[in-house]
């Protein structure tokens, strides 16, 4: 049985030098996500720490798992075809990530 609304979570540490970049990067994934069939809304909430470096927290809400598996073949292709190496740009930056998928609890 297929599962009903997912929700892709991200959460970012980012350096204060990595900010613009990383930002810039954020909004082309934001932006190419609004494209795909069955988003049902993303959000995105930020906050800097004292020594000025960004902590990101995005998701993204699928009708489906389906929705969502489509999602990530969509996006790991459309990296592919631009030659963008989303790991390398991490590791060179110093950006820590750390990817969830929820469901919903039932009541």
């Amino acid at each position: 049985m297929q599962t009903k609304h997912a929700v892709y979570v991200d959460q970012f540490f980012v350096p204060a030098p990595a900010i613009d970049s990383f930002m810039e990067r954020m909004l082309y994934n934001r932006k190419l996500l609004r494209t795909m069939p069955g988003l049902l809304h993303q959000e995105a909430y930020a906050r800097k720490d004292e020594q000025g470096n960004l902590y990101v927290l995005t998701t993204a809400s699928w009708e489906s798992d389906a929705a969502l598996q489509h999602a990530r073949v969509t996006v790991q292709n459309a990296y592919k075809e631009e030659g963008f190496d989303l790991a390398a740009m991490l590791a060179r930056q110093h950006i820590k990530l750390e990817r969830s998928v929820y469901q919903p609890l039932e009541d």
